[in-house]
């Protein structure tokens, strides 16, 4: 699934797949300009996403023509003796290249989630620090 994103939130936009993923981030990059006037606009124009149902996506974020970041989140499941439970797993990664870019987005197609977090946590990135709103 592909979604948008705004101040508003989040908004699917159907199902995709792996090469129209690669051609909408493409033209999200191709689309970005120096300078937003109005901050829905920079947010619109800047951030997106592909989920596999509610819990499991990757949302991309375009800082400039050649920065990138990239955030995965996803439930991991957990168990201590007979206990078992899911966890929220985020982390976000800065991208410096298109093609590594395109790389971690065809891997997110193609593998589990489970697979994709092992994947995506073995990746030699710079990590985004968490966001912090006071």
């Amino acid at each position: 699934m592909f979604y948008t994103v705004s101040v508003d939130g989040a908004e699917d936009q159907g199902f995709v797949d792996i090469q129209e993923a690669l051609k909408i981030t493409s033209s999200y990059i191709n689309s970005q300009k120096a300078f937003y006037d109005d901050p829905d606009e920079a947010v619109k124009e800047s951030m997106f996403g592909f989920s596999i149902n509610q819990s499991d996506f990757v949302e991309v974020s375009i800082d400039t023509k050649e920065e990138f970041r990239i955030r995965l989140e996803c439930k991991c499941p957990k168990s201590f003796w007979f206990l078992k439970w899911n966890s929220l797993y985020q982390k976000e990664f800065h991208v410096d290249t298109i093609s590594k870019l395109n790389e971690i987005l065809q891997q997110f197609f193609t593998h589990e989630a489970l697979d994709f977090k092992s994947y995506f946590d073995s990746l030699n990135l710079k990590i985004s620090p968490p966001l912090r709103l006071y």
